[in-house]
């Protein structure tokens, strides 16, 4: 009689930093920013560039929990989990600030 484990979603698999530092990083993290900032310097909303920015600090913050997580997990040096867990940190300040300065106007 075997019992059958249930396979985890990738979005659970993420947040728990099972993907490895790197795929976390730059996958789920350097990617989906940079196309999110072409889209927020391209729209011609306020409003619109406003909430794309909410959303991608939202994102960033589980960014963070994740990338925290994932680092916690890595072997190697342990340079690569300070470093990118600092450039995820500085991303979802100055997105809050981009925010706040949006919300001005």
């Amino acid at each position: 009689m075997y019992t059958e484990i249930p396979r985890r979603s990738f979005y659970e698999r993420f947040l728990k930093g099972e993907l490895g530092l790197a795929k976390t990083y730059w996958v789920c993290g350097v990617v989906p920013a940079f196309f999110a900032g072409i889209t927020v310097r391209t729209v011609s909303s306020n409003t619109l560039a406003y909430w794309i920015g909410t959303g991608l600090v939202v994102y960033q913050c589980i960014l963070l929990a994740a990338v925290w997580n994932a680092g916690k997990k890595y072997q190697g040096s342990k340079i690569w989990p300070v470093l990118a867990f600092l450039m995820v940190l500085m991303a979802v300040l100055r997105n809050i600030g981009a925010v706040l300065d949006i919300g001005r106007y």
